[in-house]
């Protein structure tokens, strides 16, 4: 949980759920993801995360707080995948149907990497990335800076000669909108929307999400007034 900008941002409380919880509340709804990880530090201020997926009988792998690339390559050592999505877990609208797209152009192209971000053409809060075992593993035994260890597949983007590389682009970019929670105009922003919608927060994809934004100007917080952040 260690945000600068929104400290414990993702066991935040929305609607009758936290954050993390409505990220997977939505990530079991992608077609095909067989197994559901949720990579934290050891840290003492984590130890809620870990209460939360033991309750919740969703795995749940403790590692290096320094090192992302570290303990996401350890996370996924531990589940034997073959084929690894990555999704950050400040993302409670996450649309399940844009993550699926995602990981099937993975799969039909047989690239090593495949995302929505390279350039991002979805709101913010779409981010999903999808590699190999293989492609993580060069990652984690090449990486060599501090930004690479940070952010965990920079080295891999960043190197198209080595790697086969795809991104999926929205028919309409989408990208100056902002359903991501990173700040606490980002959650208030969030909680705002569950309380006009109700239920249907719960449900709602991404482009429902954006008309019912775009259609109510109070909503309008079209969120070039936060940065958007790296590919995380």
């Amino acid at each position: 949980m260690g945000s600068e900008r929104l400290p414990n941002k993702v066991m935040k409380v929305v609607g009758d759920d936290t954050i993390l919880g409505h990220v997977i509340n939505r990530v079991v709804k992608i077609k095909r993801v067989s197994e559901i990880m949720v990579a934290t530090t050891t840290l003492p201020e984590d130890q809620s995360i870990f209460d939360y997926c033991t309750n919740r009988n969703v795995k749940c792998y403790r590692g290096n707080s320094k090192n992302v690339l570290d303990r996401f390559y350890r996370a996924a050592l531990a589940t034997s995948a073959e084929a690894i999505m990555r999704i950050t877990a400040d993302c409670p609208v996450l649309d399940p149907d844009v993550s699926y797209k995602v990981l099937d152009l993975f799969l039909r192209k047989e690239c090593d990497y495949a995302s929505n971000v390279l350039p991002p053409t979805y709101p913010d809060g779409m981010d999903t990335e999808v590699f190999s075992f293989e492609t993580l593993e060069s990652a984690f035994r090449s990486s060599t800076n501090s930004y690479q260890k940070e952010h965990v597949t920079p080295y891999i983007y960043q190197n198209p000669n080595l790697f086969k590389i795809l991104n999926l682009e929205s028919e309409k970019d989408l990208s100056s909108f902002r359903l991501v929670v990173d700040t606490k105009e980002d959650f208030n922003f969030i909680k705002k929307i569950y309380e006009v919608l109700g239920d249907s927060f719960y449900t709602a994809n991404h482009k429902e999400l954006i008309k019912f934004v775009t259609q109510n100007p109070d909503l309008k917080y079209i969120k070039l007034s936060s940065k958007r952040n790296e590919n995380t």
